[in-house]
């Protein structure tokens, strides 16, 4: 019990820190951590051991947003991004409403291959000078992105399906056919809330509001400027296709694509070692803190999971849950998925919570397909803002803003956004609301 009120006063006191700007995510994810660890009677020796699990699960995913940080920054001060977006600015004629539905277009289709990470370095270069150049709040690109990624991560090969099923036992086809339906509807939902949020900003930028004071963060005016159609802009592309369809196929490492990627943008693009040093050392800037934070949340993550602090957690939920309240049980898992895997993140909540859940509510009656469905709809729908993943942090690094101000802005929807996906569960039988 002792260490399921720890793990809890620390996902509190991390949280509030972390959205009220009392605490930076590397201080967090370090101190916390280690003093609630020591607190529950673990010696420094152990605590090294449940560290030296945690930080090397982070590993690829530090290498590969340390690499493709740089590349695409190198990309776009080459002006890469230029023709494309100014192309797309011109059709839009500065239509908000049309800038939103393509971003929730090509964020669906950039995520077809299920991962985060190449959705979001797809998305984001593309997206984000037309966001700046007509004012539109950064956060709506988050959020429109996020939305995307949780619906198109139900796909059969995404994480959450193949995590589940090891864990179910279930066929992926079965739970795969079973949320269908919902697939569908929230795609249309998506475009939905591109119409809904673009109108309601096109209104606001109509009305003079002025973008930095609103955000309370200052913003930059984007002018494209005149790129050169000549070889090097061409190789340029064609290096940037290559690593993304290789980045989709999955047959090579990620970090490993973007190592090969950045080195070619820097023969490509400068000529003398001096001009390729100097580049390095600025794009280092951009990607350097990303990478600090992704590498400190596995301490985060092996503390937790070494210290048995995510087990304890989820069996107090297991235990509170009144007798009375067990015929509602699938809503009440629906529910409670939303701040465990916010808290605990993809590998913490599928292997460590999920088993709890779904024993339990199979004693109650529900079928492990609902429950499974239900949980993977609740994690997916906060996938893109839980802590604890180190590829949580790109996002914002790119877009050049802290978590928390995406999570302050986000939440609110996301969780509207799982409301109506658990309504189309209920709508279609996927979810019963008694049992």
């Amino acid at each position: 019990m002792l260490l399921a009120i720890l793990g809890y006063l620390l996902i509190i006191i991390m949280m509030a820190g972390l959205l009220k700007g009392k605490l930076t995510p590397v201080v967090a994810f370090v101190v916390l951590p280690i003093f609630f660890a020591l607190i529950a009677g673990f010696s420094p020796i152990e605590i090294g051991e449940f560290v030296k699990d945690g930080v090397p699960k982070t590993l690829s995913a530090t290498a590969l947003a340390l690499f493709a940080t740089a590349y695409f920054a190198i990309m776009t001060e080459e002006g890469l991004f230029d023709p494309a977006v100014s192309f797309l600015s011109r059709k839009a004629g500065g239509n908000v409403v049309a800038i939103m539905i393509i971003t929730v277009i090509i964020a669906a289709i950039s995520h077809l291959d299920t991962g985060m990470t190449s959705t979001i370095l797809v998305t984001i270069p593309a997206m984000l000078p037309l966001y700046r150049k007509f004012k539109i709040k950064s956060e709506y690109l988050f959020l429109l992105m996020s939305q995307s990624i949780g619906v198109v991560n139900l796909l059969p090969h995404g994480g959450g399906m193949v995590r589940m099923s090891s864990v179910s036992g279930l066929e992926i086809s079965t739970m795969f056919h079973n949320v269908a339906p919902v697939i569908v509807c929230m795609l249309v939902y998506n475009l939905c809330c591109a119409v809904f949020f673009g109108l309601r900003e096109q209104h606001r930028i109509a009305a003079g509001l002025d973008i930095a004071s609103y955000d309370n963060v200052e913003e930059k005016e984007v002018v494209f400027k005149e790129v050169k159609l000549n070889l090097q802009y061409w190789l340029n592309l064609a290096v940037t296709v290559v690593l993304l369809v290789l980045m989709f196929r999955g047959k090579l490492p990620g970090y490993f694509v973007f190592m090969i990627g950045l080195t070619l943008a820097l023969l490509v693009n400068y000529r003398s070692t001096k001009e390729q040093n100097a580049t390095i050392k600025r794009v280092a800037e951009k990607a350097y803190p990303i990478a600090l934070v992704m590498l400190s949340s596995g301490v985060l993550v092996g503390i937790m999971s070494g210290t048995g602090m995510l087990t304890e957690m989820a069996n107090v939920i297991v235990r509170i849950i009144p007798s009375a309240f067990r015929r509602f049980y699938g809503i009440i898992v629906g529910v409670l998925s939303l701040p465990f895997s916010f808290a605990l993140g993809a590998d913490g909540f599928y292997y460590g919570l999920s088993p709890l859940f779904l024993e339990v509510g199979t004693s109650y009656g529900f079928s492990v397909l609902s429950l499974a469905s239900i949980m993977m709809l609740a994690r997916d729908a906060l996938g893109t803002i839980t802590p604890v993943s180190a590829v949580t942090y790109l996002a914002p690094g790119l877009l050049g803003k802290d978590l928390p101000v995406f999570i302050k802005f986000s939440l609110k929807y996301l969780l509207l956004f799982f409301a109506v996906e658990m309504m189309f569960c209920i709508l279609f039988g996927i979810l019963p609301v008694v049992v």
